[in-house]
């Protein structure tokens, strides 16, 4: 009923205007039929004005109260799906909404290294969960990596592996992809290290020369 009362209003407001419109298309021949047509005017615009007059307040007071006087009531607009909402999320503890907000992301743009990395620290750092983190850091080495960015995510791989997971084989594989790709580095050096301590850890391992 209060929309249909709402239509009524706004209808007779508009024949109101047509009426305006209509009477003042003719000259006036006289000062008396000139009086006439401002009497018309004003007594079609008043009942025009008193139809929408309600619907006109009812927005003026909610544009002052949602915009002057509490703006915080209005709705949230809704954040870009960029890596500032991802990072935000994740500061905040909300760490399966980061990872969705990564995944948008991805979604945009699958080459994005800073989102692939930041999925894969959430899953094994905050949520504990080695399994996807060992896929999502696997999906990181798919990637265009530099030199650097590749052996941190074989190191963090390895630690995984062997503290987490219990597979040090499997560490011990990491380790040695450093060896095999970055041979005659200090990345190859820190790397034969690390093997020789994970052996020592776990005599089972036998090592690849």
């Amino acid at each position: 009923m209060t929309r249909l009362g709402r239509l009524i209003r706004w209808g007779i407001a508009g024949v109101c205007v047509l009426g305006i419109v209509v009477v003042l298309r003719g000259a006036a021949r006289g000062p008396l039929e000139l009086g006439f047509k401002l009497v018309v005017c004003v007594i079609l615009g008043g009942i025009g004005g008193t139809m929408i007059a309600v619907d006109v307040s009812q927005l003026l007071a909610k544009v002052f109260i949602d915009g002057i006087i509490n703006p915080d009531a209005r709705p949230p607009k809704p954040l870009p799906r960029t890596h500032a909402t991802a990072r935000a999320l994740r500061a905040q503890g909300r760490y399966g909404e980061a990872i969705d907000e990564y995944q948008r992301v991805l979604e945009a743009d699958p080459a994005d290294i800073e989102a692939q990395t930041a999925m894969a620290e959430i899953c094994a750092e905050k949520l504990g969960s080695y399994e996807r983190a060992v896929k999502e850091y696997n999906h990181l080495l798919a990637m265009n990596l530099n030199p650097g960015q590749r052996v941190a995510t074989l190191n963090r791989l390895a630690d995984l592996y062997e503290q987490e997971l219990g597979a040090p084989a499997f560490a011990g594989n990491c380790l040695q992809e450093i060896m095999r790709r970055f041979p005659d580095t200090h990345f190859a050096s820190a790397a034969h290290e690390r093997l020789d301590g994970l052996i020592e850890r776990h005599p089972e391992l036998a090592r690849t020369e």
